[in-house]
Parts: C-alpha cells; structure tokens; sequence
C-alpha cells in the first residue's frame, strides 16, 4: 500500500506511517470543507474555482495548520 486516504484524525495519519510506511491524504471533501470555511462567504465561490482546478490537475494544495 502506498496512499491511504482518510480524515484527519491524529491517529490514523500516525498508524500509516508507522505500521503501513505509506504516505496519507486528507479526503478531498474534507480538504474543500476546510479551505471553504477559511475563505468566508465571500470568497467562497473563488476558492471552489481554484481548489478545483488544482485537483483537476493534480496540483498539491495545502492549507495552513488549522492549529495556528
């Protein structure tokens, strides 16, 4: 196994790499979510367009630690 996809949850993304030495990716619904929530109603609508062109070309997007 080379890529689990999952939430977030501490736990899982610690046991992939310990136990499967496979890498983890949050689930894109999750992902979008997130960023969505960031960008305010008013900036929702750009930030879909942008996150979905990105995964439409395999883009790596990431979002700031949500703990900072």
């Amino acid at each position: 196994m080379k890529l689990v996809t999952s939430n977030a949850h501490e736990g899982i993304k610690a046991s992939v790499a310990k136990v499967l030495s496979a890498t983890w990716q949050r689930w894109r619904i999750h992902f979008m979510r997130n960023a969505l929530a960031r960008a305010g109603k008013s900036g929702r609508r750009v930030m879909t367009l942008e996150i979905v062109a990105g995964l439409s070309n395999n883009t790596v997007i990431t979002l700031p630690d949500m703990a900072s």
